[in-house]
């Protein structure tokens, strides 16, 4: 699953604020400036890289999850040689729709990400830095600038 990595830099951030305030680490503990989570992001995005040109993987947009969840759940089944409709797999997909998501399932954050969010929690020159480092990535994957 790829995502925004705006999105998913200002998500990393918050994570670690969160923490530092609540006096436990995580492994976020060190994003404690926008540059140092930008390198962080830089490190993540590689990875996405050459995950998304692995032939053997299925990519998946994080905000496709959000908006068209019924067509990426198919997509995944078909990919895995499932019968979506079959049980126990339609109960699997039924339990993880985004929308139904709760705080109490560790680990998924559809309860939590928001497509776009940093265009508005970000300053006007922190999103040129960022559209500047992730540009290339930003739209061989179809995300505007």
């Amino acid at each position: 699953i790829y995502r925004d990595p705006r999105d998913a830099m200002l998500s990393a951030m918050e994570n670690d604020q969160r923490a530092r305030q609540q006096g436990r680490e995580n492994a976020f503990s060190h994003l404690v400036d926008f540059e140092t989570a930008l390198e962080f992001m830089q490190t993540y995005v590689k990875i996405s890289e050459a995950w998304l040109d692995c032939q053997q993987s299925l990519a998946v947009r994080y905000e496709s999850l959000l908006t068209d969840y019924e067509a990426q759940a198919n997509r995944l089944a078909q990919f895995l040689n499932l019968n979506p409709q079959q049980a126990p797999y339609a109960q699997v997909i039924e339990h993880y729709r985004p929308e139904s998501a709760s705080s109490d399932q560790k680990g998924l954050h559809f309860s939590h990400g928001k497509i776009g969010r940093f265009r508005r929690k970000m300053d006007p020159d922190q999103q040129a830095v960022l559209s500047d480092a992730f540009g290339a990535y930003l739209g061989r994957l179809g995300y505007e600038r």
